[in-house]
């Protein structure tokens, strides 16, 4: 019975990891539903393509490009790795998602397009999806989180992130 139990959690934990990771649950994210995203870290989206754009903090910097067609949103880029976080030679987790927005500046909805970890060392990721945002969505927003560290016995992790809001 306990051995049941044990097997019904980890295939559920196995589950929900995932979906995260393969961006199954895009805009299940209750997170930042309905918060105002500030103009200058808003990215309008207009139709056609491809165009592309740049978003650089202290932190990484993601060069992107889209297509939007209909109701059909093709986001790809490249991210690397600047500034503090790229002190560390160990990725122990990192994500990047994207914020739909509607014309008010509130965001719609938010989903996975990057994650990584697992003490990977690797600076420089690309990405590429296919998404289909809120048909009410004007821009988009990044945001990110990550935890890296050193190596040697004296290395503790260094947490860093952004959000849109």
């Amino acid at each position: 019975m306990a051995v049941n139990i044990r097997f019904k959690t980890l295939a559920a934990v196995g589950t929900l990891f995932f979906l995260i990771f393969q961006g199954g649950c895009q805009g299940n994210f209750p997170g930042y539903r309905g918060e105002l995203v500030a103009e200058e870290n808003r990215a309008p989206l207009q139709s056609g393509g491809p165009r592309s754009g740049v978003w650089d903090t202290n932190d990484l910097v993601v060069q992107y490009r889209y297509t939007r067609q209909g109701g059909t949103l093709d986001l790809a880029g490249n991210i690397e790795l600047v500034g503090g976080a790229a002190n560390f030679q160990i990725v122990k987790r990192f994500s990047l998602s994207v914020y739909f927005v509607d014309g008010n500046g509130r965001i719609l909805e938010q989903a996975l397009l990057f994650g990584a970890g697992g003490g990977r060392q690797v600076r420089l990721w690309s990405f590429e999806k296919e998404m289909q945002p809120p048909p009410e969505t004007r821009s988009m927003a990044f945001g990110y989180s990550g935890v890296v560290r050193g190596t040697g016995r004296d290395a503790g992790p260094w947490s860093f992130w952004e959000t849109p809001i």
